[in-house]
C-alpha cells in the first residue's frame, strides 16, 4: 500500500514556532513530529509514500532523504501555491492510481495500538470509496461529524446532512483509506479539501464511511494540543509514554524519590535544584543551582535551565537554554 502524507501546511495556529520550520517538523519529545506517523505507516507495511511541501520544504525534504529513504520510497510534491489537501491529492494522481491508498496529516499522534488491517478490511468489504477514521468527540472544537446506523456519514459541519442532536457526535482523526475514484472529484492545479471530495462522492452514489477509533488519538496542531499531548504522556495517559522510555532519551519522575533516574541518561541536576514532578528530563539536560522544573514540565536533550529560572506546565526543546531568572508556566521553549 502507498500513504499520501499532507505536510505542505504553514501552521499558522504554532506560530510563532512554525514561522521558520514546517509543522511537520515541530519537535515532540525529542524528535520530528512527522517521524511518529512515519514510524505508524512503516508498521502498516507502507513502503511508498507521496509527500506535500510549500511551506520551508529544504528540512523536511533534508530530513525526509537522509533518514527515512532507507525504509521508504519518497516522492515529494512542491506547491508553489497551497492547494489544501484535496488539490495537494490531485498532484500526484499518476503514482497513487494504481489501488487502495491511505491519507495522513501531519499533525497528530495516532494510538499506535490501532490494527490498520481492520480499517482496510472494513473498506474492502463494503467496497467503499473512502473510509475516515472517526473517534467519538463532544468537545465542540473540531467539525462534527454524524454517521448513520450502518457508518454511513450522513452529517458533517455544512457539507452534508441535518445535524442529529441525540446521534453520537465524532471528530476525523486525520487518516483516510481512499480509493482512486477520487481523482474523479478533485480539481487540477487550485485549493480544494479531500473532505469536500468525499462528500461528492457520496452524493454520487459512492459509500463514504466511518470507522471509529477505540483509542488514543491527539492533535497536536495548536499550543493548547500541543502542550496537552506531553502532559498526557507525563500522566501516562498516551500510549507514546512507553514507547518514549524505551527509546531511553528521557526520564520521568512522577514522584520525588524517582530522581534516581536522570543519573541514567546523564541529566545534571545541581543540589539547589528542585524537581517538581511530574516531569521528563532529557539526555544530558542539566538544571542549575536555584532552578525550578515542573510540574507538567519537560526538558529537552541538552538543554539548560538557568539559576533562578522556574518552569511549570511548559516543554523545553532540545538544547536551548532558559537564562537565569526567567519564568515560563504553559509556554513553548523553542529554537
Amino acid at each position: 500500500m502507498k500513504a499520501m502524507l499532507f505536510c505542505a501546511g504553514i501552521g499558522s495556529r504554532l506560530s510563532p514556532i512554525t514561522d521558520d520550520i514546517p509543522k511537520p517538523m515541530v519537535e515532540f519529545m525529542g524528535k520530528p513530529l512527522i517521524d511518529y506517523t512515519l514510524s505508524l505507516v512503516k508498521d502498516w507495511g507502507v513502503r511508498e509514500i507521496a509527500v506535500n511541501l510549500h511551506h520551508h520544504p529544504e528540512s523536511l525534504e533534508r530530513h525526509l532523504i537522509e533518514d527515512w529513504s532507507n525504509t521508504f520510497k519518497v516522492r515529494f510534491s512542491r506547491e508553489r501555491v497551497l492547494l489544501g489537501t484535496g488539490g495537494g491529492l490531485k498532484e500526484v494522481e499518476k503514482y497513487l492510481n494504481d489501488g487502495s491508498f491511505l491519507t495522513a496529516n501531519g499533525d497528530f499522534l495516532l494510538d499506535p495500538l490501532l490494527d490498520i488491517s481492520k480499517i482496510l478490511e472494513m473498506h474492502s468489504n463494503n467496497a467503499a470509496g473512502a473510509t475516515l477514521l472517526l473517534i467519538k468527540d463532544d468537545s465542540g472544537r473540531h467539525t462534527p461529524i454524524q454517521t448513520d446506523t450502518e457508518g454511513r456519514l450522513s452529517y458533517l459541519g455544512e457539507l452534508l446532512g441535518e445535524y442529529e442532536a441525540n446521534a453520537p457526535r465524532y471528530s476525523f482523526c486525520g487518516l483516510l483509506i481512499l480509493e482512486p475514484v477520487i481523482f474523479d472529484y478533485l480539481p487540477k492545479g487550485r485549493p480544494y479539501s479531500v473532505i469536500a471530495a468525499c462528500i461528492e462522492m457520496l452524493k454520487q452514489g459512492h459509500l463514504v464511511q466511518g470507522y471509529m477509533l477505540d483509542g488514543y488519538w491527539q492533535e497536536l496542531g495548536e499550543t493548547e494540543s500541543y502542550l496537552k499531548a506531553h502532559f498526557d504522556l507525563l500522566n501516562r495517559q498516551s500510549p507514546y509514554r512507553s514507547i518514549v522510555e524505551d527509546e531511553g532519551r528521557f526520564s520521568f519522575i512522577q514522584a520525588e524519590n524517582d530522581l534516581r533516574h536522570p543519573c541514567c541518561v546523564g541529566a545534571n541536576i545541581h543540589s539547589g535544584a528542585v524537581i517538581r514532578p511530574p516531569v521528563a528530563l532529557g539526555l544530558s539536560c542539566s538544571i542549575r543551582d536555584g532552578g525550578v522544573v515542573g510540574p507538567f514540565t519537560v526538558i529537552g536533550e541538552k538543554a539548560e535551565v538557568g539559576g533562578g529560572a522556574e518552569l511549570s506546565r511548559t516543554v523545553l526543546w532540545g538544547g536551548v537554554s532558559v537564562p537565569r531568572g526567567i519564568r515560563l508556566d504553559g509556554e513553548i521553549a523553542y529554537r
